[in-house]
Formats: C-alpha cells, sequence, structure tokens
C-alpha cells in the first residue's frame, strides 16, 4: 500500500472540514429559510459545527461575485469585521 504524499493527507481532511461547514450551514438555513435573508445583513446567521462549536456565516459582495465568510469558536464574533 503506498501513502499518499502530506499535502495530499492535507487538502481531503480541508476538504471534508469544508464538507462539514456546508452541510451544517445547510441544515440551519433547511429548518428555518427565512433565516437566508440575514445573510448578507452584517449580522449573518450563526451555526453549530460538528468539530468547532459555534459558527458565523454571512455573504459578502464583491463586485460581481459573493464569497462566504464563515468563522468558528473565539473568531465567530469577527465575522462581520473586515481583514
Amino acid at each position: 500500500m503506498t501513502r499518499l504524499p502530506l499535502i495530499h493527507s492535507l487538502l481531503s481532511v480541508c476538504g471534508m472540514l469544508l464538507n462539514q461547514t456546508l452541510e451544517s450551514i445547510l441544515l440551519k438555513l433547511e429548518s428555518s429559510p427565512a433565516l437566508g435573508a440575514r445573510l448578507s445583513e452584517g449580522t449573518g446567521i450563526d451555526f453549530d459545527h460538528v468539530n468547532f462549536g459555534p459558527g458565523k456565516v454571512m455573504m459578502v459582495f464583491l463586485e460581481n461575485m459573493v464569497a462566504l465568510r464563515i468563522r468558528f469558536g473565539a473568531f465567530a464574533d469577527t465575522a462581520g469585521k473586515p481583514q
């Protein structure tokens, strides 16, 4: 059996964490679709992540693109602040 190089393992873990994060957010939005309107407000919405606990997500508009700003744990309250 061959071992994957470290970078492939890290990418795999990052992919799983991203999948868990988006699943947690979608479950929250599924339980209350009206929360979707708050994504673009300055407060965003709170959600619970399986591994990192409390989190916050908000939409950020950048010219003709939309990005999600996601923060966890101690950084959850910094979601609306510029980097």
